[in-house]
């Protein structure tokens, strides 16, 4: 049995497996819809794609996933993901807490997000 997926504006996520300070998931970004452009202040992530196409923004610049086999996003960097025609992107999402509560949506910081989410 698969994990339960959770829904959002921009696609899905699952998490895959969890520890006391870390955490993996699976993102699906639909073509066309992008996540938030977001940082968070007590954890860091790494992107690893495993299909599709998009882009990955990560502090001022802007990456192609099939250009590069994985990204670093250190804690308090901005980032987002978008999704491309036709599949979207699906990536693995590895993260590492620095701190209490750094697994939690609550240390999302959305600087800006196209479905009015604060």
């Amino acid at each position: 049995m698969s994990p339960p997926r959770t829904k959002t504006p921009w696609g899905w996520y699952e998490v895959l497996a969890t520890g006391q300070e870390w955490q993996v998931k699976i993102l699906y970004v639909q073509p066309g819809h992008r996540t938030s452009l977001q940082k968070h202040a007590h954890r860091s992530e790494w992107w690893y794609l495993l299909d599709g196409g998009g882009l990955y923004t990560v502090g001022t610049q802007t990456l192609l996933p099939g250009d590069v086999s994985w990204v670093h996003i250190y804690s308090g960097r901005e980032h987002r993901l978008t999704g491309s025609p036709p599949d979207g992107l699906t990536v693995l999402e590895l993260q590492l807490a620095h701190s209490a509560g750094g697994l939690s949506e609550a240390d999302i910081l959305r600087i800006a997000d196209d479905y009015d989410r604060k």
